[in-house]
């Protein structure tokens, strides 16, 4: 058949194994392409069945499809089967429904982003396996089948007219667009998704645009090819890609292989860029995520415990209930009389992983890892094995997989390390950036660090100059946390020029110590800048000029982390006690009544200066 009608028939005569459908724009055309048809096929001896066939129509199913004159669109009566199809229980029947939907997938935008907890049921399984149906699934299974009830008319492609390639990248996948402007309206051509590998979602953002851009154009390529088009994008560094001087390894490769296509790339504003954007896009929330723990329906463990203490409370003298709900004591072994509570709250097994994700996920927690996240729960809550829960969670964590590099203990030492014995006596400064221009207009992050307790300032700017920089370390640290003795930074022109010694010498600060050229390690703000990037990353969604909406957050996350050398948080060092993220903190109170609070503290007032310097001396530099 293909060597009968070859490719000079087209665009008018389509075969398809034994199924051929002709087109034409008018009906004296027509009649000559059927005489054609009909004289090559009698050439060949083959026969036509008169019966199967349908002559003169505007409209015409053809391999599950209704073609007509204005474009392509689902056959409702193969969809109504698929709109009947029940819930699969193996392995087996979801790869069925799966290859069914497809063949209309070119009709649903981000078919493979709807698959996608479909795709998780089977990953890892044998074939026919029992699955197990989750609510996501269920969601996924519903939302695919009205996807294919409200399939729209895809328009038939006009070459004469210029194309428009419009693409999108989520966290799971890819979305693209064809689309053509008729008459003052953008007309869709075609629709196509891909879920994204293993290796794939650790990508950053940038490298999935990229890799967005690649998937659409080679996608559409029978209808872009030796045309040019445009390709519309709501994100600023993928302009960046193709403005690289030197660019090497995978985006080399990537931008060799859009080299062979005539396109422009036009920057649009996320909100235009409705319908590849719509699924894909994920709004991250400004709020703070505040616990909301509801005691009903316990398990059999939390329940059965309860009944003990309330039975037997001479057998659990470190317990007790509350308001029905159960506090177990648990020493600090603090060194100051603070706000940190000893009797911790019992978690039940349904708000375990809840906790874990508040106390690791959130940008207040910044996705630390399992000592700092272990600390930060245990100061507030307890169960059995928490430690192993944590430890599981943070492990898994898809975030923390593809942000964090590996840690490598620092190499031998030249000299000996500095010694303070006072928080604030020296401190470390440094600058970050530049980094893509914020829509509050910042492109740098400066980060002052106090040597001793830790404890980390975060502050973002507009420009890397002296005088914001100056005037930023004069009225919110020395006149916040005082003047420091030493103050190091490296041989950047913000801080060795003579504003940054001016301020030195007016406050009187004895050195201004500048780290060798070309080591940045000498100065100790760069491990936590390090810390600070993996946390901006980590809550980087969709667009780069979102950097710093979460910077304030971040900086709490750090004070409030307790550090592994230090054995106690920055800001419990500073302020000898905790810093609570919530109002509902000081309602705990009743857990630990006020009086008992008091008693503890009786007494410990006159010596907590002597217990602070104590405490400083037993893990200051040596």
């Amino acid at each position: 058949m293909d060597a009968i009608f070859g490719p000079q028939f087209e665009p008018n005569i389509f075969v398809y194994l034994d199924d051929i459908i002709i087109t034409s724009k008018t009906f004296e055309e027509h009649i000559l392409l059927l005489e054609e048809v009909h004289k090559r096929l009698e050439d060949a001896n083959l026969t036509i069945n008169l019966t199967k066939c349908k002559f003169f129509r505007k409209s015409l199913k053809y391999l599950g499809f209704i073609v007509e004159g204005n474009g392509l669109r689902a056959d409702p009566d193969k969809v109504k089967d698929m709109i009947n199809y029940p819930n699969p229980k193996t392995t087996t029947e979801i790869k069925r429904f799966q290859g069914m939907c497809s063949w209309y997938r070119r009709f649903i935008p981000h078919f493979s982003s709807l698959c996608a907890p479909l795709n998780n049921l089977i990953k890892n399984k044998d074939k026919g396996q029992k699955i197990i149906w989750t609510s996501e699934a269920q969601e996924a299974f519903l939302k695919i089948k009205n996807a294919l009830v409200s399939a729209p008319i895809l328009n038939s492609p006009n070459f004469s007219r210029p194309f428009i390639v419009q693409c999108d990248a989520s966290d799971i996948g890819l979305g693209a667009l064809l689309l053509q402007e008729i008459d003052g309206i953008e007309k869709i051509v075609a629709y196509a998704s891909k879920t994204l590998s293993k290796a794939e979602k650790n990508y950053s953002v940038t490298e999935r645009e990229a890799l967005a851009v690649i998937f659409a154009v080679e996608k559409f390529r029978p209808f872009i090819e030796g045309t040019r088009f445009t390709i519309p994008t709501d994100h600023n560094s993928l302009t960046w890609l193709f403005r690289l001087k030197e660019p090497t390894g995978r985006l080399a490769r990537w931008i060799a292989r859009l080299s062979q296509f005539d396109f422009d790339l036009r920057h649009i504003k996320g909100k235009l860029n409705v319908v590849p954007d719509a699924l894909s896009r994920i709004p991250t929330p400004d709020e703070i995520a505040v616990l909301d723990l509801n005691f009903d329906n316990l398990d059999k463990w939390y329940t059965n415990l309860r009944n003990k203490i309330l039975k037997y409370p001479d057998k659990y003298v470190g317990w007790k209930i509350t308001d029905g709900k159960i506090y177990k004591h648990l020493s600090s072994r603090l060194a100051l009389n603070c706000n940190i509570s000893e009797w911790k709250l019992v978690i039940p097994r349904k708000h375990r992983i809840q906790i874990i994700r508040e106390y690791h996920d959130e940008p207040t927690a910044s996705h630390f890892g399992f000592f700092k996240t272990f600390r930060r729960v245990s100061e507030e809550f307890y169960w059995p094995k928490m430690r192993p829960d944590i430890l599981k969670y943070v492990r898994a964590c898809k975030v923390c997989g593809s942000q964090k590099s590996p840690n490598q203990g620092p190499y031998g030492l030249m000299g000996q390390e500095k010694k303070v014995v006072f928080p604030w006596q020296m401190i470390s400064v440094d600058l970050m950036g530049p980094f893509p221009r914020s829509k509050k207009g910042n492109s740098y992050l400066l980060a002052i660090t106090d040597w001793l307790t830790k404890y980390v300032v975060l502050h973002p700017l507009r420009q890397a100059t002296a005088a914001p920089i100056v005037r930023f370390i004069e009225d919110e640290i020395f006149l916040v946390y005082g003047v420091p003795q030493i103050i190091i930074c490296d041989n950047g022109t913000q801080f060795a020029g003579k504003t940054m010694k001016a301020l030195a010498k007016n406050y009187q600060v004895q050195k201004l110590w500048f780290t060798a050229r070309y080591h940045p390690q000498a100065n100790p703000v760069e491990r936590t800048n390090r810390t600070i990037g993996k946390a901006i990353r980590s809550y980087i969604k969709e667009n780069h000029r979102d950097w710093d909406i979460n910077i304030a957050k971040i900086g709490y996350a750090i004070r409030t982390a307790v550090h592994e050398v230090t054995g106690h948080s920055p800001v419990f060092l500073n302020f000898g006690r905790k810093v609570p993220i919530s109002g509902q903190f000081y309602g705990k109170v009743s857990a630990e009544s006020a009086d008992e609070i008091q008693t503890r503290g009786e007494n410990e007032t006159e010596t907590a200066y002597s217990e602070l310097v104590r405490l400083f001396a037993t893990f200051k530099k040596e």
